[in-house]
């Protein structure tokens, strides 16, 4: 399948190139999501393997990590090209980024949005006393 979607890939670049310009971000941002699924794979059924990154990811040695490295650095990648094409949503990530630095007469702050992953990974505690394990 995959040998039949690169011709056809190039091809609609070469004919439409400024719509592959603005689609290959979100390109990017799907190939980085399959890192997560991989590593998530990795971790919870141990899976035998899966090719992500240019290497055949296990679970056994630090596989997992190339796996979590390649994934943020695809990511990354995927928000820089976002800005530079002008593709929809790159107005949000410029107005973040002004926000974060206190740019572009912006004041400096945190957009909510940047806080969602913090909150989701946070952990309620137990209260001290109520039976919880130490």
């Amino acid at each position: 399948m995959l040998a039949a979607l690169l011709p056809l890939a190039v091809a609609a670049t070469l004919r439409f190139p400024s719509v592959a310009a603005k689609i290959a971000p979100f390109a990017w941002f799907g190939y980085g999501c399959l890192g997560f699924v991989v590593a998530y794979a990795l971790m919870r059924w141990r899976t035998v393997g899966w090719l992500y990154g240019g290497v055949t990811a296990t679970w056994i040695g630090h596989s997992l990590d190339y796996v979590l490295l390649v994934t943020f650095l695809i990511m990354i990648v995927a928000v820089g090209l976002l800005v530079l094409a002008g593709a929809p949503g790159s107005n949000a990530v410029r107005r973040a980024a002004h926000q974060v630095f206190g740019t572009g007469g912006q004041p400096r702050t945190v957009p909510a949005l940047l806080l969602l992953p913090v909150i989701g990974s946070g952990r309620r505690a137990a209260p001290v006393g109520c039976g919880s394990a130490r």
